[in-house]
């Protein structure tokens, strides 16, 4: 009888130890889930920034630039350069590309946005990516 209880209490905490394990990796799934909408948010936040100095410095431009590089050079000008960290520890970086090239379906220019976010040194880098073009 005695033996049947030791092993009833082996069984039942492996099964213990076992839930406990996924319940654990489903919790840090979740974490990096919210960190990867940080990021997003920060990309998207990027793309923006991107469009804002188009309509603000370039809209000048308008109606018809007399060269597609007539845009692409104001909106390169007036980025920021590097990254950008915003109020919650995430950050964005932009890269402009032409129109010429080959990933780039814009008429005048895309905008690349890579967007980061890292809660502490301890967690993994979430990072996501935002292209949008004109």
């Amino acid at each position: 009888m005695m033996f049947l209880v030791l092993i009833l209490t082996a069984v039942l905490l492996a099964a213990g130890v076992g839930a406990t394990g996924m319940i654990v990796a489903e919790l840090r799934a979740l974490r990096g889930f919210g960190d990867s909408v940080f990021a997003f948010g920060a990309a998207d936040a990027g793309a923006e920034r991107g469009l804002y100095v188009d309509r603000v410095y370039c809209n000048a431009i308008e109606p018809e630039p007399t060269a597609t590089g007539d845009v692409f050079d104001c909106v390169t000008a007036n980025l920021p350069s590097g990254a950008v960290t915003l109020p919650n520890n995430s950050s964005y970086d932009l890269e402009i590309k032409p129109d010429i090239a080959s990933d780039c379906p814009g008429d005048y220019y895309c905008i690349e946005s890579k967007g980061k976010f890292q809660r502490n040194v301890a967690s993994p880098e979430a990072v996501r990516n935002v292209q949008t073009d004109r």
